[in-house]
Formats: C-alpha cells, sequence, structure tokens
C-alpha cells in the first residue's frame, strides 16, 4: 500500500508554497501532510505494509536499534559544572581510605550487624563530612535499625550534597514507606524514578506506596504497534500492526523521513543535536495534529492516544521527548537536565504516568 492511500490520517492542511515544500517559518517543523509529500517525491519507496507481528515498542526501537545503550546507573555519579557553567556526570568515588571503611562497612551489613556499620558510616564522615555517600550508608545502617527519624536527618544531608543520588531518595521513601507517610513516600520515590527509570528496585518500592494510595504505574503509554526498516537500497516498508497500527502514521512517516531523507535530517545536523530533540519535537507534534483531527470527526481514540494528545495541549512535549523516549534507553540524560525541566517530568509522571487502581 503506497502511502498516499492512506495520506486520510493525515490532518489536511494548506497546499505547499509554490516552488516546493517549506517548514514552519517560526517552527521549522513540517506539517503531516508535508512529510508525506516528501517520502512520496523521493527516489525511495516507503510502502505501508500491515503486519500482524508487529507488537507494540519503545519510539527509539521503531526504527530497528539496538535496545538499552547504558548498564546500570552509577551510584557515585555527580552532577558538576565546567568553568563555563555546563553541567557534566562526574564519578565521585571514596578515595582509598574511605573505601576500605565502606567495604568493612558493606561486610558487617552483610552480617547485619547494623551496629557495626552505622560505627563504620559514623568513621567515614568524621574523615570527610562533605561526602555524599557516607550519610547515604549511615542513613541506611540507622534504617535497618529502625531508627527512622535519625536516618531521615542522614538521607536528607546526603541529598544536599548530591541531589541526584537516587539510592538517598530510594531508601528516603522506604523510610517514610515504614513511618507511614505515603504521601512523602511517593514524592521521593517518584523523584528517584524519575532519575532512574530503569532501576528495578526504584519501581518495586514506587509500586508499592503507589499501591497504598490506590494508585500504579500506568502501562503503554507511548509504544506503537509501529516497526520501520529499509528492505532494499530504494524500498522502506513502514509495517503496522493490522488493526491497530496506521492511527500511527503521522509518528512513522516523520521518523523515517528523518531516517532517510536529506530534505528533513538537515535541518537539524546530528553534531548539533545528538538527541535529537527537533525530529521527536517535529514528530510528535505531526502525531498529536492527526489525533486531533480524529477526535474533531469523534472517532475513537485508543487511551495511550488520547494520553499523549492531552500532554501536549498541556505543554509537557519537553516532559515526553526526555522522559518517555530519551531516558528509556540512556536515563542519565535526565540528571544533567535544568531544574525546571525535572519538575516539568515530575509533574507529568504525575498527572499521565500515574492512574487510580479504579481506572481499567
Amino acid at each position: 500500500m503506497a502511502l498516499a492511500a492512506c495520506a486520510r490520517a493525515t490532518p489536511p492542511a494548506d497546499p505547499a508554497p509554490a516552488g516546493g515544500i517549506a517548514p514552519d517559518e517560526a517552527s521549522g517543523l513540517y506539517r503531516p501532510d508535508q512529510i508525506i509529500a516528501i517520502l512520496e517525491a523521493s527516489g525511495i519507496e516507503y510502502a505501508i505494509v500491515s503486519d500482524f507481528a508487529v507488537s507494540r515498542q519503545e519510539v527509539p526501537n521503531l526504527m530497528s536499534r539496538p535496545s538499552k545503550q547504558t548498564g546500570p546507573m552509577d551510584p557515585f555519579v555527580e552532577v558538576k559544572r565546567r568553568p563555563d557553567g555546563r553541567p557534566h556526570l562526574e564519578s565521585s568515588r571514596p578515595t582509598p581510605e574511605l573505601e576500605a571503611l565502606f567495604e568493612a562497612g558493606t561486610a558487617a551489613f552483610e552480617a547485619r550487624d547494623y551496629q557495626a556499620a552505622r560505627a563504620l558510616y559514623v568513621k567515614a564522615i568524621e574523615l570527610e563530612p562533605g561526602y555524599f555517600k557516607a550519610y547515604t550508608y549511615l542513613g541506611n545502617s540507622l534504617y535497618q535499625l529502625g531508627d527512622y527519624r535519625r536516618a531521615e536527618v542522614a538521607f536528607a544531608k546526603a541529598l544536599s550534597i548530591n541531589p541526584v543520588d537516587y539510592q538517598a531518595l530510594l531508601f528516603l521513601g522506604d523510610t517514610y514507606y515504614q513511618l507511614g507517610e505515603y504521601g512523602r513516600s511517593k514524592a521521593m520515590l517518584t523523584r528517584a524514578f524519575m532519575l532512574n527509570r530503569e532501576n528495578a528496585a526504584v519501581l518495586e518500592r514506587l509500586q508499592a506506596v503507589l499501591a497504598k494510595l490506590a494508585l500504579r504505574v500506568r502501562d503503554l503509554r507511548l509504544q506503537p504497534p509501529v516497526k520501520i526498516q529499509r528492505v532494499a537500497h530504494e524500498r522502506v516498508e513502514i509495517r503496522f500492526d493490522k488493526d491497530r497500527g496506521l492511527r500511527w502514521l503521522a509518528l512513522a512517516a516523520c521518523m523515517a523521513c528523518w531516517a532517510y531523507e536529506d530534505e528533513c535530517r538537515a535541518r537539524s545536523p546530528v553534531d548539533e543535536d545528538p538527541l535529537r530533540l527537533q525530529m521527536h519535537r517535529e514528530c510528535l507534534i505531526n502525531q498529536a495534529a492527526s489525533i486531533a483531527v480524529r477526535r474533531a470527526h469523534e472517532e475513537e481514540l485508543e487511551v495511550s492516544e488520547s494520553l499523549l494528545l492531552d500532554a501536549i495541549e498541556d505543554g509537557y512535549l519537553e516532559a515526553i521527548i526526555f522522559w518517555e523516549i530519551i531516558a528509556s534507553h540512556a536515563p542519565v540524560v535526565i540528571l544533567l537536565l535544568p531544574e525546571a525541566v525535572q519538575e516539568d517530568i515530575l509533574e507529568y509522571i504525575e498527572r499521565y504516568v500515574f492512574v487510580s487502581t479504579q481506572v481499567v
């Protein structure tokens, strides 16, 4: 099936300006109909293929990219500033003297001798009072001893030194959970989830406190049943789930344009935009426009479509790009974001990722 036959799935728009296809002057973005026109005029054949075998998947995997690009997050990572003010990540591992105390503390912890572990971490703090991880480990020892309020103080101190210490956030969330302060627990664990969404322990603890509040993590928020692959030099197949996939044509066509058409990707070279933010903005905005047209025609929308449209209309486009797309494969990027963007992501998670357990 050719793209032109499916063009009705994209919102109608004014004809392209004379002399060719030009993106919007203010945003630099192409409309969905312009993307289709670029693909139709290409020397590459773009074919729509219905395929029952296409399953839902995260956006970075739509074009057969490798799955995860990173391993577990470094628990010693901190955000540092270069002389020009730009942030970068640095692993602040303990000095050899502190490392010896930490190893002894770990051994005591594993032997469940939490008093001994506590004493070792107190000694570490006396040795280097500005090192955040000593407070994190001291707090965990106090937590195991049931001394939750002193544990809270220790974790808060760790976070005052290093706000992206996801372990301190995780343990502080556990502390509030044990104290029955589920709202405060959720706040800490949500922030840990925002910083390190791929960590199984963080998700497990978060799900436990959400259950106490009659909430859960919503599944399948942005996972289209689409696959884009180049099967020959001059043929690209855009495969959709036969029943539901064509709804995502605007997104898929836009991603194919950026992948294979110089006219698309030349607007934002990789060396200037390594995270492909402009591509993600254009593709998500086009998809939202397509959804809006179908909503205006009173077509039934999938939950994931309604969520995407509502979230973009509410101003969470950047939060979706960074957290739902980029962080799914490179969570450390979140650590480098300005605080205002992190706060937007937290708001997005609260409004669109968490859902009442009463909602099916």
